[in-house]
């Protein structure tokens, strides 16, 4: 049996379990309290998008969207990402990289919708075309 736990404090109520596992998750200590609400917050963005400028994030497809956009991430490889950036940088987008998780939140209440471009199970096989 294996447990998740996404929190680093929590590793020591499951230092004796042997299938405890340190997992990646969002860190709602990050993201809340919040100083104001959504709809309270100033739009400065149209699209955002969030994720490694790697393949399977498939982050390209914001390019293709309408109005001011904003792809916050890091980088995977060379020359995967560059290329990455720079077709982001020609579709006129706003790249950010080394933001933390409390910018990450502020940036999600600037912006009106966020375009998640994976399938249902994550990122998923490219697709040639």
């Amino acid at each position: 049996e294996t447990v998740y736990y996404d929190k680093r404090w929590l590793s020591p109520y499951f230092e004796d379990h042997p299938g405890a596992l340190h997992a990646f998750g969002v860190d709602i200590d990050s993201f809340l309290p919040l100083e104001s609400s959504w709809e309270e917050t100033p739009k400065l963005f149209d699209w955002i998008s969030v994720g490694m400028f790697a393949p399977w994030k498939r982050l390209e497809a914001i390019a293709a969207r309408n109005g001011t956009r904003l792809v916050i991430g890091y980088m995977y490889q060379n020359p995967y990402s560059t290329e990455l950036l720079s077709e982001l940088f020609n579709s006129g987008a706003a790249v950010w990289t080394g933001a933390g998780p409390e910018d990450i939140a502020k940036a999600f209440r600037a912006s009106k919708n966020l375009l998640v471009p994976a399938t249902q199970k994550g990122g998923g096989e490219r697709l040639g075309g």
